[in-house]
């Protein structure tokens, strides 16, 4: 039996610990070396469960871990005589002390972190010159992403390894044919044949890297529906998509299906990001024109066609989920307008802005929750929304727990987890049921793996956006042209019953057979833009099937 129940959290603060978030620098040595304050060095802290990529830039005095915000150091330089290296980064009351030597281009050492040692190492990175245009600029990039990013990333197979390295070398040998979009499609392609849905180049919902046009889309079954848009367009609300330029919608999909890993659910989500990006589209071929996107629609029953034209490009680093376009109670930043009238707002779209809150549904007994994201609101710390929970669970008579993580996309599992830990031993046989979908993701399917295994929950809804083994954590590198970023994953999460000795220690453990859902729904265009929600409402008709004859009394404890 896997030893793992409720102590995520507490390994994930573990492998973490060696990761500052306010860390101030200090480097000691007896003497400076001015070689040294001159070159830039990256590397690894091997810690095997979640390595940790460290970069040090002693001429500017910078340092990073995972890619993450660079941190100020001193002015000197960290060599002797004889080349020792040491180095310490302080966060809070911990400190975390570097100490190696250095040999050549290398540096190899320990790091101690107050509570164990883990051994490090440092290269030197090579220093590159001003790139002379667009061609070798892109080289370039390829170039650390076949040096550096494939290094760091533990996803890839040995053969997927060898299929990406080709298709990056390839890449890299026909810049001056393609166009700027096309070689960003192709360089997230060759990224994503890791399969692996954490390993991937950014360009949207992470990051915003292309221009989109001013609509929003959804898919409901195999219908493209258009949900938000902009007040010009506000005739286009609802309508189905037909065409996306000469190809069927269908088509169209599958041509930009790839340029993100992950499984067909996930595919799913992440179309509706590129189905709307003009530079994705040409990228991939669908479009023969960057600068317009032309839409072939059914509105009311009539077919006609527009062309819409992308907003600029506003380039930014924070997420965008696109299931934030389903509720009519979302802010839009965009100013686009939903489809969806506020007051028909069903109760899973109510609130789009909480990470986790918790109802009672009265008439049915059911205590509902919904966790959009595992991640602490500040204004609603999750050890008082445990007590929020149990309070409900003490008060009422409860006849089942519904747990909605539909669109929680992860974060860090180690905030749903107390929740979990919290409601097991009090739930005492009720029914407990998970609602999933697509956007169910990361941190939101450890969620629903931990209910289904220390809760016995049924899971309703459509299959979750990814595989029960996966890749995750790693960090971020910043490519030195575009700016662009590729994202390495490096530790082994698995939630299945299957055992991978080759990737021991886990990340995390759990021991699941399946989340496939025991019922699949998903809603249709008519239930959403009338305000049902048919996945609840199949989830209490499976509460009501379950519970004992004779009601569940009132709990006390």
């Amino acid at each position: 039996m896997r030893h793992i129940l409720f102590n995520f959290c507490v390994a994930l603060s573990l492998s973490s610990a060696i990761i500052p978030a306010n860390a101030e620098t200090f480097l000691f040595s007896k003497q400076s070396v001015q070689s040294l304050i001159n070159e830039r060095w990256e590397g690894v802290i091997e810690d095997a469960r979640r390595p940790v990529v460290i970069s040090v830039d002693f001429k500017a005095k910078r340092i990073s871990l995972n890619g993450g915000s660079s941190l100020s150091m001193s002015p000197e330089s960290a060599i002797d005589s004889v080349n020792q290296v040491k180095f310490e980064l302080v966060n809070g009351p911990q400190t975390l002390k570097f100490a190696g030597t250095r040999n050549g281009s290398r540096i190899t050492g320990e790091l101690n972190n107050g509570n164990r040692v883990f051994p490090f190492w440092l290269e030197l990175l090579p220093s590159l010159p001003k790139a002379a245009d667009r061609v070798e600029a892109w080289q370039q990039d390829i170039a650390a992403v076949l040096a550096r990013f494939l290094r760091y990333d533990r996803s890839f197979s040995e053969p997927r390894r060898q299929a990406a390295r080709a298709a990056l070398e390839n890449l890299r040998s026909n810049i001056n044919r393609l166009s700027d979009q096309a070689v960003i499609v192709a360089l997230a392609r060759a990224v994503a044949i890791s399969g692996n849905a954490h390993t991937r180049l950014y360009l949207m919902r992470n990051r915003t890297e292309v221009r989109r046009v001013p609509l929003r889309v959804w898919w409901f079954g195999n219908e493209l529906r258009i949900i938000r848009a902009a007040n010009a367009n506000r005739d286009l609300l609802g309508c189905r998509i037909n065409n996306i330029g000469q190809w069927n919608v269908r088509r169209a999909f599958q041509e930009v299906e790839g340029i993100k890993a992950g499984n067909a659910s996930w595919q799913r989500y992440m179309s509706v990001y590129s189905l709307t990006s003009p530079d994705i589209l040409f990228g991939a071929g669908v479009l023969k024109n960057a600068d317009r996107l032309p839409l072939g629609v059914n509105c009311d029953g009539k077919n006609r066609t527009v062309t819409l034209l992308p907003l600029p490009l506003r380039r930014a680093t924070s997420p965008v989920e696109a299931w934030w376009d389903l509720s009519p109670m979302y802010p839009h930043t965009d100013g686009l307008i939903s489809a969806l009238e506020a007051e028909k707002a069903p109760l899973y779209l109510q609130h789009p802005d909480r990470n986790y809150w918790a109802g009672y549904l009265e008439e049915p007994a059911v205590i509902y929750i919904q966790f959009n994201r595992a991640q602490e609101m500040s204004a609603a710390p999750v050890a008082g929304f445990i007590k929020e929970v149990t309070a409900l669970l003490e008060k009422h008579t409860v006849k089942g727990l519904i747990v909605d993580v539909r669109f929680n996309t992860g974060g860090d599992a180690g905030v749903s987890s107390p929740l979990v830990e919290a409601l097991t031993p009090r739930l005492k046989g009720m029914p407990v049921i998970v609602l999933t979908s697509r956007t169910t993701f990361s941190a939101g399917i450890t969620l629903a793996a931990q209910l289904k295994q220390h809760a016995n929950a049924s899971v309703v809804g459509e299959p979750v956006g990814d595989d029960l083994d996966l890749w995750s954590e790693g960090g971020n590198l910043l490519l030195p042209n575009s700016g662009l970023t590729v994202h390495y994953a490096n530790g082994f999460h698995t939630y299945s019953q299957k055992e991978y000795p080759a990737f021991k220690p886990y990340f995390s453990d759990l021991n699941v057979a399946t989340l496939m859902p025991n019922q699949v729904v998903e809603p249709a265009w008519s239930e959403y833009w009338r305000g049902e929600d048919p996945v609840l409402q199949v989830a209490l008709r499976r509460i009501h099937e379950m519970r004992p004859k004779k009601d569940i009394k009132k709990l006390k404890f």
